[in-house]
């Protein structure tokens, strides 16, 4: 079976012919250079991870009013600030409005991270990148609230720049919002298609980094064509990233990844991993919703490391980094920091594989 058709209007993504049962074991991991890994990958400088800070404080200030104590520590126990260097380094390809871009940087991560916050409410998360979420410490009420209130200091600063920074976060927000309630309806569906799943994964991670780059463009002043083009990169980028992520949920190790792995089968949760393993293992359907821990759960991902569909996911990501970042970068090549982004989705990949994937835990069936 193959499906090649488009996954939505706007995303310009296509899925690539499933290879079931016949699926090659895992692609050997990339080599990467000295300190090329996740950490480095945006690479922003001291001054402006710094003026980052202060622009997240100021709106935090601004914004979160009481609330401002747990906002702060889930502002503050910083990733790697991706999405925010996406706005940075697409506006370098512009002369840019003084301010403008470090705000919508700001903008975007305060989105971010208000969907993390939601999201732990959903999942029951304790943790969240070494610290306690505010579900675990203040309450869910609170979490909810704290969400809430982030989104509005995000869109506040959007709205600080321009009306069409704002209407591009009120369109990403809508976008997360259809994707989160689109995995919801699919949990525990094993009826689900690869084309749910994908738009599941555009919506849910790829509308915050084709805003990262939407509005890094608008800073820039880039011409419709280019930024079209950037647009369908980050919403590939943002899939790559989802991809990734659920390859290593069943692949990698608490230790690795820094949280119990597993979680997708336990709730339910219809990922692409899970939809091309129920094609030739439909065992897994009656494995989904297992605690942790049990020999059932245990069973299930011993299912999916074993069908090969982890090798098909790992190559589906490098093909689509691949080919978004060649798109970019044919379609700007007058522009040195969008070819320097260009490459940044492939990099993401390799690092995250090689940092955090376990070899051993994708058996070979041979």
């Amino acid at each position: 079976m193959t499906h090649e058709a488009s996954i939505s209007p706007s995303s310009g993504l296509t899925m690539r012919p499933w290879a079931g049962e016949h699926a090659h074991p895992s692609p050997p991991l990339r080599s990467l250079a000295p300190g090329s890994g996740v950490a480095n990958l945006a690479g922003l400088s001291p001054a402006a991870s710094s003026q980052l800070t202060a622009s997240l404080d100021d709106a935090l200030t601004r914004f979160a009013g009481p609330l401002i104590e747990p906002c702060a520590r889930i502002v503050h126990s910083a990733g790697r600030r991706l999405r925010p260097s996406l706005v940075l380094k697409c506006g370098q390809a512009g002369p840019g409005t003084a301010g403008a871009p470090m705000l919508l940087a700001a903008a975007v991560e305060l989105l971010h991270c208000a969907t993390l916050v939601h999201d732990d409410v959903i999942d029951g998360a304790t943790t969240r990148r070494g610290v306690a979420t505010i579900n675990a410490q203040e309450g869910t009420s609170t979490a909810i609230v704290c969400g809430d209130v982030l989104i509005a200091a995000a869109m506040g600063l959007a709205a600080d720049v321009s009306t069409s920074a704002a209407a591009v976060m009120a369109q990403t927000l809508a976008d997360l919002c259809a994707g989160q309630a689109l995995e919801e309806t699919l949990r525990f569906d094993v009826s689900a298609t690869e084309q749910q799943v994908r738009r599941v994964a555009s919506g849910k991670t790829g509308s915050l980094l084709r805003a990262a780059c939407l509005l890094g463009a608008e800073v820039a002043g880039l011409e419709p064509e280019v930024t079209q083009v950037l647009g369908r990169y980050g919403t590939a980028f943002g899939v790559c990233l989802q991809i990734v992520d659920d390859v290593l949920d069943v692949a990698s190790t608490p230790a690795l990844l820094g949280k119990p792995v597993g979680a997708d089968v336990s709730g339910g949760v219809m990922t692409e991993l899970v939809v091309r393993t129920l094609r030739s293992r439909p065992e897994l359907a009656g494995l989904l919703g297992s605690v942790a821990g049990s020999a059932a759960h245990s069973r299930a991902l011993h299912v999916l490391r074993t069908s090969g569909a982890i090798g098909e996911m790992i190559e589906a990501a490098r093909e689509l980094a691949a080919d978004a970042g060649a798109e970019l970068a044919d379609a700007a090549p007058e522009y040195p920091s969008l070819v320097a982004v260009a490459s940044w989705a492939g990099r993401y990949v390799e690092a995250q594989l090689a940092e955090k994937l376990d070899p051993p835990q994708v058996e070979r069936t041979a």
